[in-house]
């Protein structure tokens, strides 16, 4: 990683250096910032009471699990960026208008935004791309909960599994510290 020898920490002045999801890092405090407003766009795959999750094949938290997203690219709806995630990922091809709205987060101090959309599949085929080691659908139970690449998010996915038995969804909107990413990065 290179470090970036023009930008300053805000919290405690110390020079950022860059960290491998483009975010820049104090090198005394921790403090993670993106030099601009970065938008992540992510899909919440259901097979009847079961949950699509990939394996990270890149850092950060390689080798941990997380729900297929990745941040949007120029020029893409919000719909084309979780599919195009999705299959990039996956391996799993589904039309934009499958997807329905499923959560919004804000992360402010890392200046992002997570955009989650929702749909449910039948047997299908997946196909884990060169950044996923592996694509599984799991229940509830069978997730290895301490094995997830991101834990702040752990609260939509058991929104989502509380979904699925239920049989209906809301739509749900959280605002994640920076407490809860201290041990993430």
């Amino acid at each position: 990683m290179n470090t970036v020898s023009v930008r300053f920490c805000a919290r405690c002045g110390s020079s950022l250096v860059d960290t491998p999801m483009g975010h820049l890092r104090c090198a005394r405090c921790s403090e993670t910032r993106s030099s601009d407003a970065r938008v992540l766009v992510a899909c919440c795959v259901m097979q009847g009471q079961r949950l699509l999750w990939m394996r990270r094949g890149i850092e950060p938290r390689r080798g941990f699990w997380a729900i297929p997203s990745g941040f949007l690219e120029s020029g893409e709806t919000l719909e084309q960026g979780a599919a195009r995630e999705l299959s990039e990922e996956t391996g799993l091809k589904l039309p934009e208008d499958r997807l329905q709205l499923h959560g919004l987060g804000s992360v402010p101090h890392m200046n992002e935004v997570y955009v989650v959309f929702r749909t449910s599949v039948g047997d299908v085929t997946l196909a884990p791309g060169e950044e996923t080691l592996e694509a599984r659908f799991f229940s509830e139970s069978e997730l290895p909960w301490d094995d997830i690449a991101f834990p702040a998010i752990n609260y939509l996915a058991r929104l989502t599994y509380a979904d699925m038995r239920r049989g209906h969804h809301g739509l749900y909107l959280a605002e994640h510290s920076r407490e809860a990413y201290v041990d993430q990065q």
